[in-house]
C-alpha cells in the first residue's frame, strides 16, 4: 500500500508531485469498498457490515497512526481472512506449487481474445 500512498518519496531526498498525493482514508477506501464497487460486489464486500463477507487483514499498526512515509517499515499484515476464517499463507502457497500450469495454459490467449463491450 506504501507505494501508493508515498510513492517513492521516501526514498528519496524530495517528494515530486505532492499535490497528488491522496490520504491514509482515501488509500484505503481505495483498496476496500472502492474496489468493491468496482468490481459491482460492494454489496457483500469493501467495508465490514453484517451481512457482508468476512473478509479482511489484521495490520500490526494503525496506519491512521503512522508516519506516512514510515507506513511500509511500520504497518505489516499479520494475518488474512476470507470467509471469516483465517487463511493459513504457508499452506496456501503449498497448494498453489502443486497446479500444474499446463492446465491453464489456454487462459492468457482466451482472456486475450475475450471482448466485453
Amino acid at each position: 500500500m506504501r507505494l501508493i500512498i508515498v510513492g517513492a518519496a521516501a526514498r528519496v531526498p524530495r517528494l515530486h508531485g505532492a499535490e497528488q498525493s491522496i490520504s491514509i482514508d482515501d488509500a484505503l477506501r481505495a483498496y476496500t469498498i472502492h474496489a468493491a464497487y468496482h468490481l459491482r460486489r460492494e454489496h457483500d464486500l469493501g467495508s465490514i457490515e453484517v451481512g457482508k463477507l468476512a473478509d479482511f487483514v489484521q495490520l500490526s499498526a494503525d496506519p491512521y497512526l503512522v508516519d506516512p512515509a514510515g507506513l511500509d517499515d511500520e504497518v505489516k499484515v499479520l494475518g488474512t481472512w476470507s470467509g471469516g476464517v483465517r487463511v493459513d499463507v504457508d499452506a496456501f502457497m503449498a497448494d498453489i506449487a502443486k497446479v500444474d500450469p499446463a492446465t491453464h495454459a489456454g487462459l492468457v490467449q482466451a482472456a486475450a481474445q475475450h471482448t466485453c463491450c
